[in-house]
């Protein structure tokens, strides 16, 4: 079995779990250090990752998701977004500083398995987080080698291993039993309905996002040219598959 990868929930919570305890002791420097060496690793297979998704989808185009993920490769949020906050006052002052929540279930959709699993991991990572990604059937492969890549970049530059992991094999009981795992602090869930509903009945706290079906609304004070063409490449992005795509016309 690869690192990072396990047979077992238990296996899989049990050593993010031991990362997590481990990770917490760095600083925001060491964080972002991290962050930076699981970029670098990722940029050179940008186009690869895309082409994997389509090859293992069947959706999508390999152009439009390596732009896709790039995209979450240079633009999510890391540690510049854990803002501190002070109140003072003739008593002392009082600091309030953002915390981890500890570990962290992440769902992905088959749709943009790369991009989120990838946006997903920064962003948890920055905020001192151990993940548990938990892939859709249809994109497990892709999900694994990528999981891998970033794991490897995270030891290279701290010596922790399993701060980011999987399962060997994508299945709902897995996914739900991590959700329920009273080690597990949080879900975050991207993907259908009944991905979300089970996220919902874990008795976690869970950040969602479902299907949406943006309209494109079109007033009298819009460039007709402009809004047209906003509109084509809007909804022919990655063959249409993307939640935030148009996907009707008022």
């Amino acid at each position: 079995m690869k690192s990072s990868i396990y047979s077992s929930v238990t296996d899989a919570v049990a050593a993010a779990k031991g990362a997590y305890g481990r990770y917490a002791e760095l600083t925001l420097n060491e964080r972002q250090e991290i962050l930076e060496s699981v970029k670098t690793a990722l940029r050179p297979i940008a186009y690869e990752l895309a082409v994997m998704t389509v090859e293992e989808t069947g959706m999508g185009n390999v152009r439009d998701k390596a732009q896709k993920i790039k995209l979450a490769i240079e633009k999510t949020p890391g540690v510049e977004d854990l803002i501190t906050e002070v109140n003072t006052g003739d008593h002392g002052m009082t600091l309030y500083e953002l915390s981890s929540f500890g570990i962290v279930c992440a769902v992905q959709p088959c749709t943009n398995p790369c991009a989120t699993l990838i946006s997903n991991t920064i962003g948890m990572l920055a905020a001192g987080n151990a993940i548990i990604h938990c892939p859709h059937p249809r994109a497990v492969k892709v999900s694994q080698f990528l999981t891998v890549v970033i794991s490897n970049a995270i030891r290279s530059v701290c010596g922790i291993d399993n701060l980011v992991v999987t399962l060997h094999e994508s299945l709902m009981g897995f996914t739900t039993e991590v959700m329920s795992h009273p080690d597990v602090d949080l879900v975050v869930c991207t993907g259908g309905s009944g991905s979300l509903r089970q996220a919902m009945v874990s008795g976690k706290k869970v950040i969602g996002a479902g299907p949406a079906n943006p309209v494109a609304m079109v007033d009298e004070t819009a460039d007709l040219v402009k809004a047209a063409r906003d509109i084509v490449q809007g909804a022919s992005f990655d063959n249409n598959l993307m939640c935030t795509s148009e996907k009707a016309l008022w």
